[in-house]
């Protein structure tokens, strides 16, 4: 049986988090033992990757302290290096930028290195001494990984584009969910936040961060009510360090009455069969997660052509320009008026998940890079 360590950045659920848990999960347990590590504790997450693997399944916090958001805590080499003896790992599966720079340099020689890269991350274009310091440093390390996956093709170009890599060294395994995964009570939307029964929902799901576009969702629906639509609602489902500016530009926008703030939701899956349509109006983004989710329910998407949203929803959904709220108003428009086009374009979307995006399929393109 092959020893895996899973090293990621926090303990959050986030994006990276999800795909790691499904990966831990349902990994085929007569072959492969999956042990987590985690650089460091990040206190404001919500929920836990702990509370969702199997409880046979350990998981190791390394603690790294230090300046620079515990960039200088280089004991967590040693750390890594003492959990590879321990456990006597095979295999280290890297995920994201920070396990990969210090996962690759504590295992040396010691097991096989995959590295897997979720975004096209602000330093693949340093803008700053800090950016381009990691950039030498990713770029270094995934030189001598045995082998790199990215979530998209879209990524894949990004780094080849970045640090000069072959292409025949990546292979593009696309991040999927397992929407039976978790069984919260199910929140009646419509009942919590008041609304009319006859309301369109209109979702949004991500953390409340610039990458997101939000204020260009913010600003399409200020087209539409002043164009006298008004038979929507937009739930922006999530948190993050915008939160405040953008309620503050909802209310600005005299938007109050049509968008809804409703703060993290821990299960998305037991309020998904609820929403009529999601934007994702993202400026920049590895794949979008949640497009997927949405798919998995049969809703109608409409996401920027920016990054993997493209390769998600192919011609099935609906792609409009970035930091273009004219375009998306439109699009959302489009559907608003088409109860038929809503349901025919989350008919194609769905079966689009079944051929490409089941957790079964990423867990085979995991376990057969694991046995090369």
């Amino acid at each position: 049986m092959k020893r895996i360590l899973y090293l990621i950045t926090t303990q959050q659920k986030d994006g990276p988090g999800n795909v790691l848990i499904n990966i831990v999960n349902n990994i085929n347990r007569t072959k492969y033992i999956p042990i987590i590590a985690y650089m460091y504790y990040k206190k404001d997450a919500i929920e836990s990757i702990k509370d969702f693997v199997k409880d046979d399944i350990d998981i190791v916090d390394l603690n790294m302290k230090s300046l620079f958001r515990g960039w200088l805590d280089f004991r967590v080499i040693f750390k890594i290096r003492i959990i590879i003896k321990k456990y006597h790992i095979d295999i280290i599966h890297m995920h994201l930028h920070r396990p990969i720079i210090f996962g690759t340099i504590a295992s040396g020689k010691r097991c096989k290195k995959i590295a897997t890269i979720h975004n096209q991350e602000p330093h693949q274009n340093p803008s700053s001494a800090f950016e381009y310091v990691v950039n030498k440093l990713e770029n270094y390390t995934l030189k001598r990984c045995d082998y790199i996956t990215t979530v998209s093709k879209a990524v894949k170009n990004s780094i080849i584009k970045c640090y000069k890599l072959n292409s025949n060294r990546i292979n593009v395994i696309y991040n999927c969910i397992n929407e039976n995964k978790y069984s919260f009570e199910s929140i009646n939307l419509k009942q919590k936040f008041n609304l009319n029964r006859k309301d369109v929902l209109v979702a949004s799901i991500g953390r409340l961060e610039p990458q997101k576009g939000i204020d260009c969702l913010i600003e399409a629906s200020k087209i539409l009510k002043e164009n006298g639509v008004n038979n929507f609602k937009v739930l922006i489902i999530g948190e993050g360090s915008l939160e405040k500016k953008l309620r503050l530009l909802v209310k600005d926008s005299n938007l109050e009455d049509l968008i809804i703030f409703t703060g993290y939701i821990c299960d998305i899956n037991s309020i998904l069969d609820q929403i009529d349509i999601m934007v994702m109006s993202s400026m920049f983004e590895g794949l979008g997660l949640s497009l997927i989710e949405a798919m998995a329910h049969k809703i109608p998407c409409i996401g920027t052509n920016v990054g993997g949203i493209p390769e998600v929803i192919g011609n099935d959904g609906i792609i409009v320009d970035k930091a273009n709220p004219v375009s998306l108003a439109n699009a959302i428009k489009d559907l608003l008026e088409d109860d038929r086009k809503r349901k025919n374009i989350g008919e194609r979307l769905y079966n689009r998940y079944n051929k490409v995006f089941t957790y079964k399929k990423m867990i085979s393109e995991y376990e057969s890079l694991y046995d090369r």
